[in-house]
């Protein structure tokens, strides 16, 4: 039972990181046409997609009393180290959302579009990038080459995972072709990791440290490779 209380503790507080964002984010929800990884994206945007039946209601009790809640010590707030508060202000000059506290990634097991499984929980000690996002969306199309570039800068540290959200293999196939990809693709078909993590656009991208805990978040696209470099650069820091 405490168990339940921790997760749903969990859930609940990234259900309203993501959705204090999301608050600010394009809600409408038209289809887009599909693209080829080949393409080159004309219509990328920063403006994320809703992602439709992905995500729960948020639950209406509120977690057992007797769970502390995360980040909320008054104690602290006015006593962060100098290096604390400038990585804060910079991850808030790249447009992330700084997750105070110790919020440890729901861990999850899935397939990858590669043949294999991904365990989360098998990357502690890596530093992670857990993007979530789909084809039909150009937005997320657009920051697959970022994904391709810094895997490839950071194969020792950095290991980065595209969830594709309720899609089939045959359609990431037919939208790969025969690019070969360093980073990582786990199929999340059913969406029920993307409700875990409360995903309510794409993209969503999530940091998570070598402990496996979160400590920045983004809704919406990297505006330029630049952008995303300062990003897991920001993350790397944390090491």
């Amino acid at each position: 039972m405490k168990n339940l209380v921790l997760k749903i503790s969990v859930l609940v507080i990234i259900l309203l990181l993501l959705s204090t964002a999301a608050g600010c984010a394009a809600s409408s929800s038209a289809d887009a046409p599909e693209t080829s990884a080949q393409d080159e994206v004309s219509q990328s945007s920063e403006n994320p997609e809703p992602v439709e039946s992905t995500a729960p209601d948020e639950p209406s009790e509120s977690p057992d009393k007797d769970v502390d809640p995360v980040g909320e010590d008054e104690s602290n707030k006015d006593a962060l180290p100098d290096e604390k508060a400038e990585q804060s202000a910079r991850a808030g000059e790249l447009g992330l959302m700084v997750v105070d506290g110790s919020i440890a990634a729901p861990v999850f097991v899935l397939p990858t579009l590669e043949g294999s499984e991904i365990t989360l929980s098998d990357l502690r000690g890596r530093f992670v990038v857990l993007n979530f996002w789909a084809t039909h969306c150009p937005p997320c199309v657009a920051e697959m080459k970022y994904f391709e570039a810094a895997a490839k800068e950071y194969p020792d540290e950095l290991t980065i995972l595209a969830v594709d959200i309720r899609e089939t293999e045959s359609k990431l196939n037919e939208f790969f072709g025969d690019n070969e990809r360093t980073f990582t693709v786990p199929m999340d078909t059913t969406g029920e990791v993307a409700s875990v993590y409360g995903i309510r656009y794409t993209p969503t991208t999530l940091f998570i440290d070598t402990e496996g805990n979160i400590p920045y978040a983004k809704i919406g696209a990297f505006a330029s490779q630049q952008h995303f470099e300062d990003s897991v650069a920001l993350l790397l820091e944390l090491g």
